[in-house]
């Protein structure tokens, strides 16, 4: 029985991370926090009632922009999945998990290089067994800045065409 909530638990983790245009759309995708942390990304789930003291986290994954790719799916780039369909790590607003660096409850799928001033979508699965949420989502890229650190970019849902995403990514403060 446990095998099978297991396989329910990556199965849901799958379905909800490539739901990428419908995600944006539904009222039960929250927003990721993407912050930059010792030059990488590092995610979290915004602060409200029901996350102020933590969700179990259930996974991260990390893929392409939907608005960047045609005509295929977007590429992985990590992706981590909880090995109990009831996690015990917890993500807390003010924490944020690092890109490459996994829950000891969970297993890794996923790990590959992100690059400079590509647009990439987040969503982190963080959520109690009754809540209404499916999971927080963003849509950012990084930009170097000096040797070692990248500022993070977050792309607005309304840039729906790479192009105005990449530009955005590229511009300058």
């Amino acid at each position: 029985m446990d095998r099978v909530k297991k396989c329910v638990s990556y199965i849901a983790l799958a379905s909800i991370c490539s739901l990428h245009t419908l995600a944006t759309a539904t009222s039960r995708m929250g927003t990721a926090i993407v912050t930059e942390s010792d030059g990488r990304p590092c995610f979290s789930i915004q602060s409200d009632n029901e996350t102020k003291n933590g969700l179990p986290l259930h996974g991260i994954a990390v893929s392409e922009n939907i608005s960047s790719v045609a005509g295929r799916y977007p590429e992985e780039f990590w992706r981590f999945v909880a090995d109990d369909p009831a996690p015990k790590n917890l993500i807390l607003p003010s924490e944020c998990v690092r890109y490459g660096v996994v829950p000891g409850d969970a297993t890794e799928r996923v790990h590959k290089q992100l690059a400079m001033f590509h647009v990439y979508s987040v969503s982190v699965v963080a959520r109690h067994e009754n809540s209404n949420m499916i999971a927080y989502r963003a849509n950012f890229c990084m930009k170097p800045i000096k040797p070692g650190k990248i500022e993070i970019v977050i792309i607005p849902n309304n840039y729906r065409g790479s192009n105005d995403a990449h530009a955005l990514c590229h511009r300058s403060h």
